[in-house]
């Protein structure tokens, strides 16, 4: 189990005024949280020992309004130093390889190229969304399968800033899709983008620590109240932004998708074997 020992970040009150945090693990429990004002945290945990939940003991110097704030940052920061420890730790995976003998018999390769492929594709936000969620009139036919990625979780900031580049129309890196026979699609590379994404056009949370656009967009939900929502322009922006995608085509075969999720999989941590054949063979099967 990953050990956090110590919690530090910056908040800033409604009055503009900045308070400094630095939580330390205890020493009779690493579970509970001690701040040098006197301030306790005690955390829950869930698999792969991510954080799900904070309670505060001991707060009477927090403002009703900092609470929630103070509560939300903890659990971000707390989870970004399991997932780093993770990234950092966790080993690659390790696929034996086939040999395929072509030509010239001293050149070993894993499969035949020529049974590759890969189409491309743009498609709006739009239509991702909908593609994910369904329609009235359609179902859902993408599938972000977040239990490939379940030890790893985007904080608000990085999740804040990936909605300002498109907003800002910076082009984003290719996504890779493998379509199966009956026309639906899964992740093989970008799923926790297009997790944010989906999360963010659902109202999921509000934007915070942007660069750029911080009057314009700052604290603001996709489309809820107005007084906390985008402006129709950057809406509409949003909605209309395309984005690249490569299709593995379904006669592609599996042990192709398989290397092709190992090599472009970058959402967190390697997978191991059996995840990949879950992931990659289970909705071909």
């Amino acid at each position: 189990m990953l050990i956090v020992k110590e919690i530090s970040f910056e908040l800033e009150d409604t009055e503009a005024a900045i308070h400094k945090y630095k939580f330390e693990a205890s020493n009779d429990n690493d579970q509970i949280f001690i701040d040098s004002q006197g301030i306790q945290i005690m955390i829950a945990s869930g698999n792969g020992s991510l954080c799900h939940s904070v309670k505060v003991i001991n707060g009477e110097s927090i403002l009703n309004e900092q609470l929630d704030n103070l509560c939300e940052t903890f659990i971000e920061k707390y989870n970004k130093q399991i997932n780093d420890n993770n990234e950092i730790n966790e080993q690659g995976v390790e696929i034996e390889k086939e040999v395929y003998k072509k030509n010239d018999p001293d050149i070993l390769v894993p499969y035949d190229p020529n049974t590759i492929r890969v189409t491309q594709a743009r498609f709006s936000l739009r239509e991702i969304f909908e593609m994910i969620n369904g329609t009235e009139y359609d179902e859902s036919i993408l599938d972000l399968s977040p239990d490939f990625q379940r030890n790893y979780v985007w904080d608000s900031t990085r999740k804040s800033r990936l909605i300002e580049s498109i907003l800002l129309k910076i082009p984003l890196p290719v996504f890779y899709l493998a379509r199966s026979n009956e026309g639906k699609y899964q992740v093989v590379d970008g799923v926790q983008r297009l997790s944010v994404i989906n999360q963010y056009f659902s109202n999921g949370f509000s934007l915070r620590n942007l660069e750029y656009l911080k009057n314009e967009c700052d604290k603001k939900f996709f489309q809820k109240d107005p007084k906390v929502s985008l402006h129709p322009k950057f809406v509409r922006q949003l909605r209309s932004y395309q984005i690249d995608c490569n299709i593995i085509e379904p006669d592609t075969p599996h042990r192709v998708k398989s290397d092709i999720f190992k090599r472009l999989n970058t959402g967190g941590r390697s997978l191991n074997s059996q995840e990949i054949r879950n992931s990659i063979l289970r909705k071909d099967s």
